[in-house]
Parts: C-alpha cells; sequence; structure tokens
C-alpha cells in the first residue's frame, strides 16, 4: 500500500517577496525562433529521444527534432476531428496524444490515428494529460512506471492509459476533488489531483487536493490573495537525484490569475508559511531548470558545488525567472524569498506554457534549454551561468588521498606528487590544468602529476552550457636532494666499552635516521654514540618521505681480559714473601707490565704473576698489540706489618649482680680483634661469670689476653599475696625475708613487716649487702566472710566475666546498691535480691573505666563503697 502524507493548512497566510534570496545568478539567451507568428499553446520534450510535440492554435500539430530545429507538420493528420485540442503529450517520436476538450483523446502511434476515450472506460471532459515513465534516479512515482502510462485529468477524475496495451482505469474511485487535472508530467516531475480533502475548507479558501511523485499528499488552495483558478503547478526537493523519499524537503509552486504562490514545508502537516510573487499577473505555467550539475554532486545535500535550480514562470506579461534556490531542502529561510528577473525580448508577451530541454542520456543531468511557447511563436532560450560565476571557486582538486581535501601544500625531493579533481564534486571530463597561472598545453585528464614547485589549479568546463570555473589552487614545493658528507673507512676498530662517534656533515635543516645491521636505530641528529659492534649507515633527507643513504661502514670493538690481583694471604708479617697473580693467560696479542707505587717493574714484563717481600701498592695492566686499549687491574697494597700488643680493661670495677652486664675494652696497637665470643668489636658486653679472651690479628701476627669476670646472685623474694574484708576496715601484716640491708614498701624505706588496709597492689624493694637487689608485687585482694564482689569486670558478651554479682545480700531485702560514673551520675540501682549489673545504663553499654559502688545493707547498719573497673 502507498504511503500518504498530509499537508494540513492551519492558518494560511501570503509573504510578499521582499527580501531577495540571493542575487541573479544566470541570464537567457535566444537560441532558436521556430513558428514565428503562430500562437504557441503546449510544448513538451519527449522523455527518450530529442523531439518534442508542440500544439498551436487552431488545432496545428508540430513535431520538432530539438538536436537540428527541424521542423514536420503534422496538422493533416488530425484535420478529420472537428474538436478544439487543447492539451498534447508526445511518448516519442512516433507516439502522441491530444487532448479535446471532450470526452476523448486522439492517438496517433506509429502512423495510425484513432480516438479513445468512454469505449476505454475514460468518463468526463478531458482537461489535461501527460506522460510518465519510469523517472529513474530522479523520483520514486506512486504512478505505474512501465511501460508508459499516459495521465489523464478529467471532469470526473484521473485515469492511468496503458499505452503499449491501449486499456485504461480511473486511478480513484472517489474522487473528491473534481475535475481531475495534470498539472505537471516530466521525465522527473509528476503532479496531479487526488482523491482527498481536508473536513472543512477555511473561511474564505478552498483546497485541492494533489500528489506529487515522492507520495506527498498536499494541497493546493484558491481564494482571497491566492487567486480562484489554479493554471500551473510543479514541485522541487533539495537535490536533483531523488534517491529517496524526499517529500520532507519538497516546495510547490503554482500559479494563479493572482500570480505565483509558494507553498514552504511542503511535507507539514501544519502550514506555517506562504509566498506569493508577481502579484496581480496571471501565471500559466512553472517550471525548474537545473544548471552546472557538473560543478558538485547532485545526489547529496552536502558537496553542492555550483549547483543551480532556478524558476521559470510564464506568464500574461512574459517570461520570468528566478535566481537559484537548489539545496535549499524545500524552503527558503523565513522571511527571505526569491528574486525574479523579467526576460525582456518577451516582455508583454503571453507566455502558454514551458517544457525544459533535457540531453537524453546525459550523466550528470544535462537542461540545456528550454522551450517557451508564446503568443507569437516558439523560443528556445539557453541558460547562461559564466557571467556570474566571477572569482568563485570549486572546492575539487585535492592531492592524492586526501579525500577531505585538508591538505593544500607538499613538498617534493624529485618524486611525484599526484593531484586529483574529485568525481565527487566534478563529474565532467573536460579539464584544463594551470601551473602559475599559466596554461599546461595538453595537461587535460583528471588527475596531474609533477614534481616541479608551483601552484596548480584547473579550469573545468561544463558540457552542458561549456561555462567553465577555475578549481581551487594546490601548492607543490620542490626540495633539492640533500648534500652530506660521511668519510669512513670501511672497517673502524675501538677498545671494549669505549663511545664511538660516528658524524655526519651536513645542514641543520635536514632530517637524518641511523641504522645499526639495517635496523632504525631511533637516533635523528647528526652525531651517532656507539659502544656496539655492528654495521652503522645514516640516511639523510631533505624534505619528508624522500631519503638519501651513506656508506654502510663495520665497527669492531677491541676485548681485552679483565685482570683480577688476588694474593695468597690477605695479611704479612714483616719477614714474610707475597705471592701475587693476576688471573689471566698469557697471548702474543697482548704486553703484560707490574708497577709499584707508580714504577713499573720491568724485570716482570709479561708475567702474570710474582712474588714480592717490598709493601707498596702493585699494579698490573694488559695493553692490546693491535691499537691502544688496555685493561688495568684494581691496585693491591701489600704491607708487612709488626705483631700487634693488646691489653683488656674491665669499664667498671662495682660489685656485679646477677641480671647485670659490664663492658670489656680491647686496646690495640694493629690489626683487627676478636673474642672468644665470637665478636670482633673492640668492645664487649658480659652479662655472665666467666673467662674472656681477646686476639689482635694483624696479617699473620697476632696477641692474646684472658680477663675472669664474677657477678654475685640477687635476693630472693616470696612473700605471698593476701586479702581483707575492707567493709569491715580489717588490717593484715605482710612479713618478708629478714636479713636485707634495706627494705621499701611501695617506694617507703620500712622494715622486713607491712600493715595493709585497703585492697591493691603493694611493691616490695629489698637490697642485700653485696648492693643486689629484689623486687616483688604482693597482691591483696577483697574477701569478706558475708559480703563478695569482683574489682573488675568485662561486659564483653564472650560469656566469661560478662556481670558484675554482689554476692551475700540474697536474703537481706533492705539491701541497696548504687553505682555512679566518675562525674557522680548514677548508672544504676537494685534494691533487694540477687544485685546483678552487666554493664549498661539505660539500655546502652557504658564505657570502659572505674565506677564507684555504695553498698547499704542490714537495714542501713552497714555501709560498703568501693570502685569496681569496666573492661572492654
Amino acid at each position: 500500500m502507498p504511503r500518504f502524507h498530509f499537508l494540513l493548512l492551519i492558518i494560511p497566510f501570503l509573504l510578499a517577496a521582499t527580501i531577495a534570496y540571493s542575487q541573479q545568478d544566470v541570464e537567457f539567451h535566444e537560441n532558436a525562433y521556430l513558428l514565428a507568428g503562430k500562437n504557441i499553446l503546449k510544448v513538451k520534450r519527449n522523455f527518450h529521444d530529442p523531439y518534442l510535440w508542440v500544439l498551436a492554435e487552431n488545432n496545428e500539430v508540430y513535431r520538432i527534432n530539438s538536436l537540428d530545429n527541424s521542423i514536420a507538420d503534422y496538422t493533416a493528420l488530425f484535420n478529420n476531428y472537428n474538436l478544439p485540442f487543447i492539451d498534447i503529450a508526445g511518448q516519442n517520436k512516433d507516439v502522441v496524444f491530444i487532448a479535446t476538450n471532450s470526452n476523448y483523446i486522439i492517438q496517433y502511434k506509429n502512423g495510425s490515428v484513432k480516438l479513445i476515450g468512454t469505449a476505454q472506460g475514460i468518463e468526463g471532459i478531458v482537461n489535461s494529460i501527460g506522460i510518465i515513465e519510469e523517472m529513474g534516479q530522479y523520483a520514486t512515482p506512486y504512478f505505474p512506471a512501465a511501460p508508459g502510462i499516459l495521465i489523464i485529468g478529467t471532469s470526473n477524475t484521473i485515469y492511468n492509459y496503458n499505452i503499449a496495451n491501449e486499456t485504461a482505469a480511473a486511478q480513484f474511485t472517489d474522487n473528491v476533488d473534481k475535475p481531475g487535472r495534470v498539472y505537471d508530467a516530466t521525465y522527473r516531475s509528476a503532479l496531479q489531483t487526488f482523491n482527498s480533502s481536508l473536513n472543512d475548507d477555511l473561511p474564505g479558501l478552498r483546497h485541492y487536493s494533489i500528489l506529487t511523485n515522492n507520495y506527498l499528499m498536499s494541497f493546493l488552495w484558491t481564494g482571497g490573495l491566492y487567486g480562484e483558478d489554479i493554471y500551473t503547478a510543479t514541485q522541487t526537493t533539495g537535490i536533483v537525484y531523488n534517491y529517496i523519499d524526499l517529500s520532507a524537503y519538497q516546495t510547490l509552486f503554482y500559479g494563479t490569475e493572482k500570480g505565483l504562490v509558494e507553498m514552504i514545508k511542503g511535507n507539514s502537516h501544519i502550514f506555517s508559511q506562504s509566498k506569493q510573487y508577481l502579484q496581480g499577473t496571471k501565471v500559466n505555467k512553472v517550471a525548474t531548470i537545473y544548471g552546472l550539475t557538473t560543478f558538485g554532486n547532485a545526489g547529496l545535500f552536502f558537496g553542492v558545488g555550483q549547483i543551480k535550480e532556478n524558476l521559470l514562470v510564464g506568464t500574461d506579461k512574459g517570461l520570468y525567472f528566478s535566481n537559484s534556490f537548489y539545496n535549499t531542502f524545500g524552503k527558503l529561510p523565513v522571511g527571505e524569498s526569491l528574486d525574479f528577473l523579467s526576460y525582456a525580448p518577451l516582455e508583454n508577451i503571453v507566455i502558454n506554457d514551458i517544457s525544459v530541454n533535457n540531453v537524453v542520456g546525459s550523466n550528470p543531468l544535462c537542461e540545456d534549454g528550454a522551450w517557451v511557447a508564446t503568443q507569437k511563436g516558439l523560443y528556445y532560450l539557453r541558460p547562461d551561468y559564466g557571467n556570474f560565476l566571477g572569482t568563485q571557486r570549486l572546492q575539487a582538486l585535492i592531492f592524492e588521498n586526501d579525500y577531505a581535501g585538508a591538505i593544500t601544500e607538499k613538498e617534493t625531493c624529485g618524486t611525484n606528487v599526484k593531484m586529483t579533481i574529485s568525481e565527487f564534486d566534478y563529474k565532467g571530463n573536460t579539464i584544463q590544468w594551470y601551473k602559475n597561472g599559466v596554461e599546461l598545453p595538453g595537461i587535460t585528464s583528471r588527475s596531474f602529476e609533477t614534481n616541479e614547485s608551483g601552484e596548480y589549479y584547473a579550469v573545468v568546463y561544463d558540457p552542458c552550457g561549456m561555462e567553465h570555473i577555475q578549481t581551487n589552487q594546490l601548492k607543490v614545493k620542490a626540495i633539492d636532494r640533500p648534500s652530506f658528507k660521511f668519510d669512513y673507512n670501511d672497517k673502524l676498530q675501538y677498545c671494549e666499552n669505549a663511545m664511538a662517534n660516528l658524524q655526519v656533515e651536513g645542514s641543520d635543516a635536514y632530517q637524518y635516521r641511523w641504522y645499526k645491521d639495517g635496523v632504525l636505530t631511533g637516533q635523528t641528529g647528526k652525531l651517532l654514540t656507539l659502544n656496539a659492534a655492528g654495521k652503522y649507515k645514516v640516511e639523510v633527507s631533505a624534505c619528508t618521505d624522500n631519503w638519501e643513504t651513506s656508506k654502510e661502514v663495520i665497527v669492531e670493538f677491541i676485548k681485552l681480559p679483565k685482570p683480577v690481583i688476588t694474593t695468597n694471604k690477605t695479611n704479612y708479617c714483616i719477614g714474610d714473601a707475597a705471592i701475587l697473580n693476576a688471573n689471566i693467560q698469557t697471548d702474543a696479542a697482548y704486553t703484560l707490565n707490574w708497577i709499584r707505587d707508580n714504577v713499573l717493574l720491568p724485570d716482570v714484563k709479561n708475567k702474570t704473576n710474582i712474588t714480592v717481600t717490598e709493601p707498596g701498592n702493585y699494579a698490573f695492566t694488559v695493553s692490546s698489540t693491535q691499537i691502544n686499549c688496555s685493561q688495568t687491574a684494581q691496585p693491591v697494597a701489600v704491607v708487612f706489618a709488626a705483631p700487634p700488643t693488646l691489653s683488656i680493661q674491665k669499664v667498671i670495677n662495682t660489685t656485679l649482680c646477677d641480671g647485670e652486664s659490664v663492658s670489656l675494652k680491647a686496646t690495640y696497637s694493629a690489626g683487627n680483634i676478636s673474642w672468644s665470643t665470637g665478636a670482633n668489636t673492640d668492645n664487649i658486653e658480659v652479662k655472665t661469670s666467666g673467662n674472656y679472651t681477646a686476639r689482635a690479628t694483624s696479617g699473620d701476627c697476632f696477641a692474646e689476653q684472658t680477663m675472669a669476670v664474677q657477678f654475685l646472685p640477687n635476693p630472693i623474694l616470696a612473700v605471698p599475696d593476701a586479702a581483707l574484708c575492707q567493709f569491715t576496715k580489717e588490717a593484715i601484716t605482710l612479713s618478708a625475708p629478714t636479713g636485707f640491708s634495706k627494705y621499701e614498701w611501695n617506694g617507703v624505706a620500712g622494715g622486713s613487716t607491712y600493715t595493709a588496709t585497703s585492697t591493691g597492689d603493694i611493691t616490695l624493694v629489698v637490697t642485700d649487702a653485696n648492693g643486689c637487689r629484689a623486687s616483688q608485687t604482693i597482691k591483696i585482694s577483697s574477701y569478706c566472710t558475708d559480703i563478695k564482689l569482683a574489682n573488675t569486670f568485662t561486659p564483653n558478651g564472650d560469656g566469661v566475666n560478662d556481670t558484675w554479682i554482689v554476692e551475700g545480700l540474697d536474703g537481706d531485702p533492705t539491701a541497696m546498691v548504687k553505682i555512679y560514673n566518675r562525674y557522680g551520675t548514677p548508672v544504676f540501682e537494685k534494691r533487694g535480691g540477687t544485685i546483678a549489673w552487666n554493664g549498661t545504663t539505660k539500655g546502652k553499654p557504658v564505657p570502659a573505666g572505674a565506677y564507684y559502688y555504695v553498698i547499704s545493707a542490714r537495714g542501713g547498719k552497714q555501709i560498703l563503697s568501693g570502685s569496681v573497673t569496666v573492661i572492654y
């Protein structure tokens, strides 16, 4: 089922054409004047051949070959039909139809003439006809596409007549908008009345529903400022090639006795604006003509280049044409209008019809002129855009692969740069290239390659009208090959671990890149610093991606053995002989030398080990016999030492008790110290009794000394813990062993006994006659024979010691327990029964810390107080 879009006219109003959308961009020239003096009523260009059919006053019929303007008079073929001829439509040079303002249409087909009408089911008075066929890339018509359809508008409806099988059928069985009328039927456009309407006409206005070739259901309005009668109508979209449904971009133009009306936003369900042109002038025909389609992309809404679309309007006062409105997406900006110019040679001459001429088979589309039917003959007008292109440039020239056209300049170092005229932006093939404004003879292809500096552009021609336009310019900058110097022997030798330099002489403006063994090193300067063997070369460039290569040189690094001097002993005493070994093998390629205190020892040349009895710093070198390379061993100091002296000193000489320590210090003249404990420091700390020996070693020489250390035992304390009842103010006596020289109870000097009156910890410290000390902590706990309670508990929910319980009050109903925090705020209170506190107040755990209780028992005769500690 076809899809229809409805254009709903809500608030129609007309805008006078007061603001021009753009300036004039085309002019027309008379190319042919045919059938002079005759009143030409209709002219229709065929679809697929160069012929057009012409209907003149007095039922005259002509066929014209548009290629040579030759005229064939067919009037005599139709003299037998005494009917008024009002419209004509030709399929090709051998098929034409004539509408007669009666129930009949005259058909001329391949030499045969006959009437078609009621016999074929065509009812009503014929008022207009047109032929449509497959419109290909220009439109997707609702109307049947093949093998060719004659559309017939009658007083009843619209009929489709199949030209091939000569059958007809009403397009709609319930045509509301009568009469049916064909407004436009060309190779790229079709416009006719349709069988739909609005529910109500607006006050003073009437509508005619129409159907366009892209299924758009729209309305043409009459009445008021619009005018009463519609004589012509056409549609246009935003681009030439209508590959998709372009209803969203359609604009309608139609003519009445009061001028030309533009319906903006043809697909809108709410009619927002309309505009009126040529007010007060009867418009007989409106058409559009495309131009410069070669200079842009006619299939997309972008890249349109210089493509033009202009209106041609035939009126009772002559021919008018507009400035271009191509690619305005079917609508002009609000407040802007087309600008119309009169074609002066036909001024005040009645224009009856216009048919745009299309070059058959042209690609891109070529509409090279318009046939204009006037009361004084048939004119063929050619559009000319050349005078209005001015300094405009066609953005079509690009460098190869730069499809976005972002690059305007390229450098070359002898290689060719390729420039191309984009087929996207220029569809033609007539091209002339220029360099620095001078024509390049014979360079006419779409692409051009060069390695010469210059500013390049092309002039491209429109094959349809031969207008030409200059493209944008591209700049090519040719750079000379780099000149540089890289003079080295084929092979270079360096010492191992040396840093070698290779340098190329050339301009700082050049680019450089280095290779090792055929692989880029990543270094790009004129100087290459290296320390690895390999084959090296450099490439030099004066411009991007064009490189000159140097010779390749071999770099070698001479590897010498690394001597390490070792001795047979670590230290030597006076009278010893030291043996030194360089730990390498002799080789004819090496020279070996020993040095003592920077003095060469020639007597031991080329020896790998020597025996010495003289002290000094001994060094060893191995030198290459090929190049100036050498390896030097780390010097070794040989010292012949005298035996050391040694003494041990006790840092303190007081009495030593168990658990204390004493420092022993060894004093020696030379060498290293070691102790029988395994320590090798000058001082050691000793904590146990015993004999301690120190040994001083210098080379193979050493001295030893031993010192005895005695620690006295500390006193022993074992005073038992005790308990008391604070509630009864009980006091107990603690007794310590006798015989010590000094007693301290809780830091206070005293005797061997101490009286305790409260619970808690008591610290006892005693000192014996040797000055050795011992200490003990004695715990005094609370114990009453009738009341028992703890001084700490841990209400952390682990099931152990979670509750503070007061025992011994179960039988005393007068017992009262109150607990306070350190600020004196009550946190717990309980009278009688079992006294137990879970460490909460008001349902929430109290913070850890000490809390104070007051217990009243036995009717207030016994008051107990103390503290309990909450621990988490």
